[in-house]
């Protein structure tokens, strides 16, 4: 499946430890991720790739960028995918 903006990852480890976010682009050069997300104080796996935002936080909703194979998504414990909305 390619990744294309809009598609939603989802990991999921037990019935209250999840995560979802939205893919807002998909790099095939470098193979990252860019997605919008909420995201814990302690922040994310690869928390320095996204610093590179201006308004670049924890504990917020923002953008991060991910590795398409690292720990933050496909490498991550109980990673579902990624999903997309079918419309007629």
């Amino acid at each position: 499946m390619k990744i294309r903006p809009g598609d939603v990852f989802l990991w999921n480890r037990s019935y209250n430890d999840g995560h979802t976010g939205v893919v807002v682009s998909y790099d095939k050069e470098t193979d990252k991720v860019t997605v919008i997300e909420a995201i814990e104080i302690s922040g994310a796996a690869e928390e320095t790739l996204s610093k590179i935002f201006e308004n670049y936080c924890k504990g917020c909703i923002r953008n991060s960028i991910y590795s398409r194979n690292g720990k933050a998504l496909y490498k991550h414990d109980g990673w579902k995918g990624y999903f997309r909305v079918i419309t007629n």
